[in-house]
């Protein structure tokens, strides 16, 4: 799980001035690839992200904390980490890219000194064979039993959540960003991906 704060220290917003752009441009057009044209093999899947939602949610109800409101903010940035995960067959905040969450996130909003406070949290599920429900609730557990993806699920700082899940060669790749609501004005580089129009084709715990 990795967090980001509501405003960058000066490190990060000198580097948001520098090198990092450059960064996060090649990020934002390997992104776009990933979501226009999905990795053979990779195929998404919107039932599992819909129960992933439900089941987050009722463990942030039931440690009394409200649900969280499914976003379309970082659903492209929420897919393309699935899909690159699926592609590669890992688990990790860091793009195959090189590109680290920060960098990622900085690719989806307009102004990279602006982020919300944020964290993700990864898994993967390689048993398959086994019916959504059943893989949901090992996704979750996974989470559930981790203290920091814990944190990041119940963290009342967090009313929204864009999640995506993938699958490729019977495993599933899931990502959930939960964020407080990005600052005014900050309009993303990419427009919210719609989801009704997302391409349908195209564990491990981090």
């Amino acid at each position: 799980m990795v967090k980001v704060a509501a405003v960058f220290a000066l490190a990060l917003m000198v580097a948001g001035l520098t090198a990092p752009h450059g960064c996060a441009g090649s990020y934002h057009d390997y992104a776009l690839r990933l979501l226009a044209h999905p990795p053979e093999g990779v195929v998404v899947r919107e039932d599992v992200a819909a129960a992933l939602v439900a089941s987050t949610n009722a463990y942030r109800q039931s440690r009394r904390v409200a649900a969280a409101q499914p976003s379309d903010e970082f659903a492209g940035a929420a897919r393309a980490q699935a899909m690159d995960m699926a592609a590669h067959d890992y688990v990790g905040h860091r793009s195959s890219t090189g590109h680290d969450f920060e960098v990622r996130m900085r690719a989806f909003l307009g102004n990279p000194m602006l982020l919300p406070p944020m964290a993700e949290i990864a898994a993967r599920d390689s048993r398959g064979a086994a019916d959504v429900a059943a893989r949901v609730e090992r996704l979750t557990r996974q989470w559930v039993t981790s203290q920091a993806h814990r944190r990041a699920m119940i963290n009342r700082g967090y009313p929204f959540v864009s999640t995506a899940a993938v699958e490729k060669n019977g495993r599933l790749y899931a990502v959930q960003i939960y964020f407080s609501a990005p600052p005014s004005g900050n309009s993303g580089l990419f427009a919210p991906l719609p989801l009704r129009e997302k391409p349908a084709v195209g564990g491990g715990l981090y």
